[in-house]
C-alpha cells in the first residue's frame, strides 16, 4: 500500500476542486513498493476574484512638516480626512472618502490619526489612483483692542436774551440722544486653514 506524501494545493480553471491534477514524484511505468510515498497536486477549483484594494502609508512627521511654519492653534480641534480619486469598473472618474476623524487638539491628531491606509474598493478598477489627506485646523488669531469712545466735551449753554413780557419765545422740545459706549477687547471670529498631502497610489 502506498502512503500519502507531500500534497500541494493550487487553483485551477479546468480541474474541479478536490480532484488530483498530477502525481509529482512517480512517472507512468515506475515501480512502486508498498509504503512508498506519493506526492501529488490537488485542485482548489477556480481562483476567486480578488476585491481591488488600496494600501498606502502616511507618517506623523510628514504631516507635522507640512504644518511647520503655520500659526496653528494647537489647543483647538483638528479634522483629518482621506479622499481617494480613482476610475470605477466602467472607466469613469470617481472619488470616495475612505477615512475621517476629528481630534481634540493637534497633539492627539499626531498620536492617533490613521496613517496606515488599507481599504477595499469594490467599485474600483485596478490601476493608478490618487489618495489625498486633508487636515483642517484652527489658526491663532490675535486679539484686537478698540479704544473706548470718548465723550464729547460739554459746551456752555447760551444764555437767552431777555424778551419783553408780552412776547413769546419758541423753545425746542428735542431731548438729547443717549450716547452709547463700547470699549474693551474685541476678539476676531475663529479662522480655519487646511493643508493637503497627495500620494500617487496603486489599486491592486
Amino acid at each position: 500500500k502506498l502512503a500519502i506524501g507531500e500534497v500541494t494545493k493550487i487553483y485551477s480553471d479546468t480541474v474541479p476542486a478536490g480532484m488530483i491534477i498530477s502525481i509529482d514524484n512517480v512517472k507512468s511505468g515506475d515501480d512502486a513498493k508498498a509504503g512508498d510515498k506519493i506526492n501529488y497536486t490537488v485542485s482548489l477549483g477556480e481562483e476567486p476574484e480578488s476585491v481591488p484594494k488600496v494600501v498606502d502609508k502616511f507618517t506623523a512627521s510628514e504631516v507635522s512638516a507640512k504644518l511647520d511654519g503655520v500659526d496653528i492653534d494647537r489647543s483647538q480641534k483638528v479634522v483629518f480626512k482621506y479622499v481617494l480619486e480613482y476610475e470605477d469598473v466602467d472607466g469613469r472618474p470617481a472619488s470616495l472618502q475612505i477615512a475621517a476623524a476629528e481630534y481634540a487638539n493637534y497633539g492627539e491628531m499626531l498620536d492617533k490619526a490613521p496613517y496606515n491606509i488599507e481599504e477595499e474598493i469594490s467599485t474600483a478598477k485596478k490601476g493608478d489612483a490618487k489618495l489625498t489627506l486633508t487636515v483642517t485646523y484652527f489658526m491663532n488669531v490675535p486679539e484686537e483692542t478698540t479704544p473706548a469712545e470718548t465723550e464729547p466735551e460739554e459746551t456752555p449753554a447760551e444764555t437767552p436774551a431777555e424778551t419783553p413780557a408780552d412776547e413769546s419765545v419758541d423753545t425746542p422740545n428735542d431731548e438729547p440722544a443717549e450716547a452709547s459706549e463700547e470699549g474693551g477687547l474685541m476678539t476676531a471670529s475663529a479662522t480655519t486653514g487646511t493643508i493637503t498631502i497627495t500620494h500617487n497610489v496603486k489599486i491592486q
